[in-house]
């Protein structure tokens, strides 16, 4: 299966492994999904910014073997 994209609402992060996060989306067509978020603790990380909790986001998913890949991930609305 290749990649997909969806949108969804990140509900929680968590950090996970060495440099890695997982992050707990809520999508609309999937329902939940955990997704691990490669370098999503280092300070140059991409995606990092794009994933705070309470946030509407669109998300590319590169499914794996036992969890699903964050590959993209562009931020929608933020809610405080």
């Amino acid at each position: 299966m290749s990649t997909y994209l969806t949108r969804g609402f990140v509900l929680r992060m968590q950090p996970w492994r060495e440099n890695a996060r997982r992050c707990v989306v809520l999508t609309e067509g999937s329902g939940k999904l955990e997704l691990v978020v490669a370098g999503g603790q280092k300070s140059i990380s991409k995606l990092a910014p794009h994933l705070q909790p309470f946030s509407e986001v669109e998300l590319m998913v590169a499914p794996g073997q036992k969890l699903d890949h964050l590959a993209a991930a562009s931020l929608r609305r933020v809610y405080l």
